[in-house]
């Protein structure tokens, strides 16, 4: 009888601390509640000074989008070339801040220059990488929103995967 409650007690916890507003097919639950938790754009600059990198324009780069939210559907797409250096330039050198917060990224980046994935938030406006988060300004933004969106449409040079099926 105890294991019984304490089972119970235990799946009701687990059940109470959801992070995210979103069910596992995409549909809103309800929101978080996280009354000290808002997002803004950055202002000024969010990036580390460095020297500029060539880079191969044979570089991989993976993108993943989840169906969490407003994305339609679930996809995978690996590409080289333009739009690929590009993404790995920006990414790599944003200048993340410690900690992140509990909202969901919609995407995941993969580069041939990292170890673990970039999660970026559109909505929210951040991108987070290994344990740090920054905000985007409207420009950044911007560029992710049209890149991210040829990216999905097949828009880009050098595309070699197709859509996860559902």
């Amino acid at each position: 009888m105890n294991r019984i409650l304490l089972l119970t007690v235990l799946l009701l916890t687990l059940t109470a601390c959801r992070t995210s507003p979103y069910d596992s097919d995409g549909t809103v639950s309800g929101p978080v509640q996280e009354p000290d938790h808002s997002h803004v754009v950055a202002t000024g600059e969010n990036v580390v000074a460095h020297e500029p990198e060539g880079y191969c324009g044979n570089t991989i780069t993976t993108v993943r989008c989840e169906r969490m939210g407003k994305q339609p559907e679930n996809w995978e797409r690996s590409f080289w070339g333009g739009a690929s250096v590009g993404l790995t330039d920006f990414l790599r050198w944003l200048d993340f801040d410690d900690g992140i917060c509990r909202c969901l990224p919609e995407y995941y980046v993969k580069t041939e220059f990292s170890a673990s994935e970039y999660g970026i938030n559109l909505t929210e406006g951040y991108v987070r990488f290994e344990g740090g988060q920054i905000q985007l300004t409207d420009e950044q933004l911007g560029y992710l929103r049209q890149t991210l969106d040829d990216i999905a449409s097949g828009k880009v040079e050098g595309l070699c995967s197709v859509p996860l099926a559902e």
